[in-house]
């Protein structure tokens, strides 16, 4: 709707690109926000036409994303700046241990979010070695338990948890791992951004659940407060078991 808004925008994604490299997810983070904030209520062929418009605003942004991946594996790829690991191990091999390990990572950022002691800017984590590792199952819990919500309060008309849950996972993203293995595993703050999400997730189903305990008194509603409320209880012993 500004067009020097928008210009500049486009001209000042390089930069922030050159001085931190996981602003790569911005394209994301618009796109998501046309996807799901950016219009009212409408039906899917509506929905098409408007994200085909979102599209076309957007591909100066996934254009220059995308130069800037290219560039950094070729040209802008100093001294083998990307192999960041002196040896090959099972880590950096695997992608299913690095998706296994992202799991367990998971739910020491929720340890962090639910009790923050003992902080520290860089915390030493092993990577994986099993799906039925007691962390990388309460890792799946959280993800599982937030979708579930997001989808409870999207079905009752509600976007923004979904949009809140795709922001955190978009955010996260450059910092999992999963694709490319790089200099760490968990950083207190690579949750800055991705932060963001989960409040506008937990405030929102908030409200839901809220406005379900004034609206309806009913066995539904009492099933669902029990069911979250055993979840709950089962992330809270698992916490004080791990330490």
């Amino acid at each position: 709707r500004n067009g020097w808004a928008y210009v500049g925008a486009v001209l000042l994604y390089p930069l922030a690109l050159m001085s931190k490299e996981t602003a790569i997810i911005l394209p994301g983070l618009l796109l998501l926000v046309d996807a799901l904030l950016g219009g009212p209520a409408m039906h899917l062929r509506a929905w098409f036409v408007w994200m085909r418009g979102a599209l076309s605003r957007l591909i100066p942004f996934f254009a220059l994303g995308l130069a800037y991946v290219v560039a950094r594996v070729t040209v802008l790829n100093f001294k083998n700046s990307l192999n960041l690991y002196d040896q090959a191990t099972t880590y950096t091999e695997s992608v299913w241990v690095r998706l296994l390990t992202f799991c367990k990572v998971l739910w020491e950022y929720t340890q962090i979010l639910l009790w923050p002691q003992t902080l520290h800017m860089e915390r030493h984590m092993e990577s994986a070695s099993s799906l039925f590792e007691l962390s990388v199952l309460a890792g799946i819990g959280v993800i599982v338990l937030l979708g579930a919500l997001a989808v409870w309060a999207w079905r009752r008309g509600n976007r923004l948890p979904v949009f809140g849950l795709l922001w955190f996972l978009v955010a996260l993203a450059p910092t999992s791992n999963i694709a490319v293995p790089i200099n760490g595993v968990l950083y207190e703050h690579w949750l800055y951004v991705p932060l963001i999400g989960i409040a506008l997730l937990v405030s929102s189903v908030g409200g839901n659940l809220f406005a379900a305990y004034k609206s309806y008194r009913s066995y539904k509603t009492y099933k669902t407060y029990i069911t979250a409320g055993a979840v709950l209880l089962l992330f809270a012993a698992l916490l004080v078991r791990s330490g």
